[in-house]
């Protein structure tokens, strides 16, 4: 074979292999927004969830040459930045921003920041990539309170995914599209990959699972046990857990620490672990709702390899395209309340959206015919809410949009 056909037979897989990363994340316009008025920004989500790529290849050509990525997976950056954090900045030093992935693993780093961004007052000068909560660890907050702006990643949204058209608009909470972007068998097929852009988009079930099991199973037996205390993390116990919020009807800690039937205290520190790393996602109940805290996975994906049902399926791609949307739109998490709703009788909401403007009432049908049942859900909702500001929604699996009394039907599609 000629050496023009093996590079290009080379690049084509190298093409085919990188495109998913390389698709258009919708948070890259708040990020440089937030690089360019605070001397530090984090940018956290889940272990292969695309921030790596995101802040090496897609944010490096926007920022031009004097951007510098570093990353403390490899052993040799990882001792410098901790144990000579001056050394290490000082090496890697850049005009324009440097970028430290997995900066967590190296927490002595953070004061060391601390110190040069108080000297030199000049925006946008780091951008810490990590895969854990750094505002849950006491040193990382001291050193960058006051200093410091978050940006969110998730895995990929519906529209990402599909490279659709970003429709982030901030007077909105949740983008619902009147005209469905997406047909119903790639809708279901997302559902099923879901949305980290390394695993989602290889063509073979078996790999796709393979990576998907591998996900799970790295969580529990090398991320959980980075954490240090007094009680060291079962990584049993944490698969346990994942399978439980996948697929327990109410997956709160009393309901999952009856399936696991384990001490309930060691149940929650496993839960706030997987929290901090974006492992899981915390849905809180509303103040006139009666329940506790419910936990959802941080991918549609991982909930379908961990046995979840079809509608579990479809809140947790609603809860990550409606969280992606705040995060990435520019609206501030503390202003945008997500929280869900259950009556004593049992009628359940599955999110209730509120905004300054707007509250916004949310139920998943996964069947695709409706009735007047699925209405009474909201009857508890109209009672505490606005009735000018309140907006009931149904998800179903029809295929046009409807008006009933004053409820709004959505196809599922309606997400993307």
């Amino acid at each position: 074979m000629p050496k023009s056909d093996i590079d290009g037979l080379i690049l084509a897989c190298f093409n085919y292999y990188h495109m998913p990363h390389s698709r258009l994340r919708f948070g890259i316009t708040e990020l440089k927004k937030k690089l360019n008025f605070s001397p530090v920004v984090t940018l956290q989500g889940p272990r292969q969830c695309g921030k790596s790529f995101f802040a090496r290849e897609i944010l490096a050509s926007d920022l031009g040459p004097s951007y510098r990525y570093v990353t403390l997976d490899t052993k040799q950056n990882r001792q410098l930045a901790q144990n000579n954090p001056s050394v290490f900045l000082a090496e890697f030093a850049s005009d324009n921003c440097l970028a430290v992935d997995e900066a967590q693993k190296a927490p002595d780093l953070f004061d060391e920041i601390k110190a040069k961004v108080d000297v030199q007052k000049r925006r946008g000068q780091f951008l810490l990539l990590g895969s854990t909560e750094f505002s849950r660890e006491v040193m990382v907050r001291e050193s960058l309170t006051g200093r410091v702006s978050r940006q969110r990643l998730f895995p990929l949204t519906l529209a990402e995914a599909h490279s659709l058209e970003p429709s982030l608009n901030q007077k909105k909470s949740i983008n619902l599209h009147v005209s469905p972007r997406l047909k119903r068998d790639d809708l279901v097929a997302s559902l099923r990959r879901g949305g980290m852009p390394g695993i989602f988009a290889l063509r073979s079930q078996a790999e796709r699972d393979q990576k998907l099991q591998e996900w799970i199973e790295v969580t529990a037996y090398r991320d959980l046990l980075q954490f240090k205390g007094a009680a060291r993390p079962d990584p049993e116990l944490a698969l346990l857990i994942l399978e439980a919020i996948a697929t327990l009807e109410f997956p709160d800690v009393s309901s999952i620490r009856a399936l696991v039937k384990t001490d309930l205290r060691r149940v929650k520190t496993h839960l706030n672990l997987l929290e901090q790393l974006f492992a899981i996602q915390k849905i809180r109940p509303a103040k006139e709702s009666t329940g506790k805290d419910l936990y959802l996975l941080c991918d549609s994906g991982l909930a379908s390899r961990l046995g979840a049902s079809f509608e579990r399926l479809l809140y947790t791609q609603l809860v990550l395209e409606v969280m992606a949307h705040i995060h990435y739109s520019g609206q501030s998490p503390l202003d945008t309340k997500v929280s869900y709703y259950r009556a004593q009788k049992g009628a359940f909401v599955h999110l209730i959206v509120e905004s300054r403007e707007t509250v916004k009432a949310l139920v998943i049908l996964s069947e695709e015919r409706w009735d007047q049942r699925n209405l009474r859900a909201f009857s508890g909702v109209t009672k505490f809410f606005d009735s000018k500001k309140l907006e009931t929604i149904c998800l179903y699996g029809g295929n046009e949009k409807l008006q009933v009394e004053k409820t709004t039907f959505y196809p599922w599609e309606s997400m993307a």
